[in-house]
């Protein structure tokens, strides 16, 4: 459960979409896509042809080429989105994306459940909609997680770079270490290395370390005796006041005032 609480995933789009007979698209992809096909047939060509039918569910990988082409006409749910913290890549290289799932009725309906409620949320608007979009599309990773441990699978090779692996681990065991250290591990300079991590990430290395850090911080307030100095150290922030401003922002409080809150919450549930 620890896992998925770090699952961040930003969302690109939710749609029900619909093409005629014959429509062929290809387009370079830089992001993961999900679809469930409700009716109709897709072909689709991802380094190997492939033939899509109703409730077949199927996980994109970014990558360079997609094609397609609906026979007969087609409608499907499909979302896209990206990937936004070190542990949410690890989520989803667990499901060893492009893959083929062919779940059984019960569990496309769940699926299809979720899917169906996230795209209507998403084309509403305010921060309600938000958080019940971000909470469905964990459910959906959720589900996902289940089918490719439960249900009959066809995998493809995987898309991930293996400088990029090696980045997000030494995110993952390091979250003090600089952008700089991190673009010498890969050999690559430090702008091409800002520019490639955010055309596969969606956001910046040094935003990416930023959460990671964050995460850390609050795990080390919650779980340990250690001052607000020793932990700003730890993460590399050059002062505990940089840390704790850094933190107010984007959690909402204090270290101070986050530490007391998870005590109470501890101690009114142990």
């Amino acid at each position: 459960m620890q896992l998925h609480s770090h699952i961040e995933i930003a969302i690109d789009w939710a749609d029900y979409q619909w093409y005629p007979a014959e429509h062929i698209y290809a387009n370079p992809e830089q992001f993961f896509v999900l679809w469930l096909l409700l009716d109709g047939e897709i072909r689709l060509s991802e380094g190997e042809e492939r033939t899509l039918t109703p409730g077949v569910t199927y996980l994109f990988a970014p990558c360079p080429r997609r094609a397609f082409v609906t026979p007969h006409g087609a409608t499907w749910f499909s979302i896209g989105f990206h990937p936004t913290s070190p542990a949410t890549v690890h989520v989803l290289q667990q499901l060893h994306a492009p893959v083929c799932w062919h779940p059984d009725d019960e569990m496309r309906d769940s699926l299809s459940a979720l899917m169906q409620h996230l795209i209507r949320e998403y084309h509403q608007q305010g921060t309600a909609s938000e958080v019940i979009c971000f909470g469905l599309m964990q459910a959906v990773i959720g589900l996902l997680q289940r089918l490719s441990l439960t249900w009959e699978s066809t995998l493809l090779a995987s898309p991930w770079p293996e400088w990029l692996i090696r980045s997000l681990d030494i995110i993952e065991r390091q979250p003090n270490i600089s952008v700089t250290a991190l673009a010498a591990e890969t050999r690559y300079s430090v702008a091409h290395f800002r520019a490639l991590f955010n055309r596969y990430m969606g956001i910046s290395p040094h935003a990416c370390l930023q959460r990671r850090q964050l995460h850390a911080a609050q795990t080390l307030l919650a779980t340990t005796e250690l001052t607000i100095t020793a932990i700003a150290a730890h993460l590399g922030y050059d002062s505990p006041s940089h840390f704790a401003r850094v933190f107010t922002q984007h959690i909402g409080m204090p270290p101070t005032e986050y530490r007391k809150a998870k005590r109470q919450l501890a101690q009114r549930h142990g």
